[in-house]
């Protein structure tokens, strides 16, 4: 039931997307620092709109795996200090 359910949203979100690439064909330019020393593209609003919703899900992401590395470290290190202070 729960794999029914995650293809139905995922269904959806597919429907949503392609819908949204379709209506969303426009042309937008993005310049960064001016054109002439610095970087310039110019490519459909869809990509724009996806690749920054993909680029913040990349960036949630690692935030909360180098919370998770610094959440093991101190665990480590209570369980060795627990450890210690068991065999004393």
């Amino acid at each position: 039931m729960r794999k029914l359910f995650y293809v139905i949203i995922i269904a959806v979100v597919m429907v949503f997307g392609l819908t949204f690439v379709y209506k969303n064909q426009q042309v937008v330019n993005i310049d960064y620092y001016g054109a002439s020393w610095g970087f310039s593209w110019s490519g459909p609003m869809a990509l724009l709109i996806i690749s920054t919703f993909v680029a913040g899900i990349v960036v949630g992401y690692l935030f909360i795996a180098l919370s998770n590395l610094r959440l093991r470290g101190k665990l480590m290190s209570s369980s060795r200090k627990l450890k210690k202070i068991e065999s004393n």
